[in-house]
């Protein structure tokens, strides 16, 4: 019968150590980080956060940007809607005159089923509007003045979708620099009417005069035409007064 040994491994001490058990104790103690070795393991962190923190910061914004381009779909569509149900009269940028002016996002509410579509994510906050009892919230978009004129008492619309010749090249509505110096939308039924003049600040169109180039999402800006899509651009690149993007006829 053979028989079956277990060979074990027996460390020594090298030559010039007497105590075993002051040997072991250097071993177990060598076992350890040095403080080399840690500050390397921290400065590879810090490396590899570096790297991937803008990483993580251009995805959330990317999130935010398909976010708000969702939101321009659907208040383009909205204000589509409005047009078909008024004979092709798109509403205007403003309806009123003086201290009683109702905004095309007021005008719009009707066909929106959530207020958080007139509010991009990217979009910074800012104290909210309020007129007299009515509760409001901010709208981060405004619409192209040239296309959706105002209208004043007394007059009639002339915004009919038949004067826009090159649809898909004239802009909508799009991420606006000064939209939160407007009346902000009151969202109920329908909330036509804001008559304290401190909230109205201005004309709720953007026109070409009136902009600045915006850089909300990714150093550029989303926009709505008036066929419909929506589209990301570089800032600047949609001239404000360029007649390509503003004008409903050329």
């Amino acid at each position: 019968m053979l028989a079956c040994y277990t060979r074990r491994t027996v460390l020594y001490p090298p030559p010039g150590i007497s105590h075993l058990a002051e040997w072991r104790h250097g071993v177990r103690r060598r076992q350890g980080f040095t403080l080399i070795e840690l500050l390397v393991v921290i400065a590879i962190i810090a490396i590899l956060a570096a790297i991937l923190f803008p990483v993580f910061a251009r995805a959330r914004e990317n999130a935010r940007k398909a976010n708000c381009q969702s939101n321009l779909k659907q208040l383009s569509s909205s204000i589509l809607m409005y047009a078909q149900d008024y004979d092709e009269c798109l509403p205007p940028a403003y309806f009123g005159s003086g201290t009683w002016v109702a905004k095309w996002s007021a005008i719009v509410v009707p066909y929106v089923k959530n207020e958080g579509v007139f509010r991009c994510p990217s979009d910074v906050p800012n104290t909210e509007c309020g007129c007299g009892t009515v509760p409001r919230f901010p709208c981060s978009y405004g619409v192209n003045q040239n296309v959706m004129n105002p209208v004043h008492h007394g007059e009639t619309c002339n915004n009919t979708t038949a004067l826009i010749s090159h649809p898909a090249d004239t802009v909508l509505a799009l991420d606006a620099w000064q939209a939160q110096r407007f009346c902000t939308v009151p969202f109920e039924p329908w909330p036509a009417w804001c008559s304290d003049i401190t909230c109205i600040g201005q004309p709720a169109g953007i026109r070409p005069s009136d902009g600045t180039n915006l850089s909300r999402h990714s150093e550029g800006l989303n926009v709505a035409f008036c066929d419909g899509h929506v589209k990301w651009y570089k800032s600047g690149t949609v001239d404000y007064d360029s007649a390509r993007y503003w004008t409903r006829t050329r």
